[in-house]
């Protein structure tokens, strides 16, 4: 069997492929890996995606949009939002996932999976072919969606953290690598900046990293749309991050800690007169 390990940086991620190896070996294993502009995915994150591949002794392989290797020439998911002039795709997805990660993930498996032994002798035979996700026992939805996902497209997935029993290992400090200090602010190792993150993550991309904030900001007003709705009075309706600075300024002053992990932002915003109907998620970014 060949197992193809969907590693996004994350932690859950680097579990995952811990496991598989312990169990299965590292011949035919392979850490895909979309490598994402070191402005919105930290150094610390691409730290551990590389000694988590030394620690296994495989090298990671890249699916990058558009087969860019310079990390610094990757594009970022307002770069993308700008060439397309919209924060979504035509089934209302974001579209930084559908660019950076979907595509970049479906190209790759058709160029190196096939369906006929007779056919290619360089690739992987689809039937002999597992690949494996991070989601864990909490996450039915979105372990549905990827499975049936997967197997339109001819292939077995496998979610260890959810199902396999006898698992081996919980954290990567165990073997002495620290997980990603993004985990620090964020709940989640998504981009900072992330188009489908809450009005929280927003106020964290504010206090601690001005410049992706001003980048987000800037693409709004060129796209024309913000990235962000809120409710008022029951009423759904976009906000810019222009229009939250004012408040994100006041909650700084005030101060309201930089981290997701913060319990009260919703009274905190409440304040304001904002009810945002969102809960922090993955983003399907890690998905692929």
């Amino acid at each position: 069997m060949n197992h193809i390990i969907c590693f996004s940086g994350g932690h859950s991620s680097g579990l995952v492929a811990i496991e598989v190896v312990r169990r299965f070996g590292k011949e035919n294993v392979i850490l895909l890996n979309h490598n994402l502009n070191p402005i919105t995915e930290l150094p610390d994150i691409k730290r551990f995606k590389s000694q988590l591949s030394e620690y296994l002794g495989i090298e990671i392989t890249y699916a990058n949009i558009d087969n860019i290797q310079n990390d610094y020439e990757l594009p970022d998911q307002f770069d993308v939002s700008i060439k397309s002039k919209s924060f979504i795709n035509a089934n209302r997805n974001m579209l930084c996932t559908s660019r950076l990660k979907t595509k970049p993930f479906e190209d790759w498996i058709d160029n190196n999976t096939y369906e006929n032994h007779n056919l290619f002798f360089d690739r992987y035979l689809k039937s002999e072919t597992v690949i494996y996700y991070g989601f864990d026992a909490t996450e039915d939805e979105r372990v549905m969606r990827r499975y049936e996902k997967i197997k339109s497209m001819g292939l077995k997935s496998d979610y260890p953290l959810k199902f396999w029993k006898n698992r081996t290992i919980f954290s990567t400090s165990e073997l002495g690598i620290k997980p990603p200090i993004v985990y620090d602010f964020f709940k989640h190792a998504n981009c900072i900046g992330c188009l489908k993150a809450g009005l929280q993550h927003w106020y964290v991309v504010f206090c601690l990293y001005p410049k992706i904030f001003e980048k987000a900001k800037s693409t709004e007003k060129i796209i024309g749309f913000s990235i962000k709705m809120v409710s008022t009075k029951g009423i759904k309706k976009p906000i810019f991050l222009e229009q939250l600075e004012p408040i994100f300024k006041k909650m700084r002053s005030d101060h309201i800690p930089a981290t997701e992990h913060y319990p009260h932002f919703k009274k905190v915003f409440a304040k304001y007169k904002i009810v945002e109907n969102y809960e922090p998620i993955p983003c399907d970014c890690g998905s692929y």
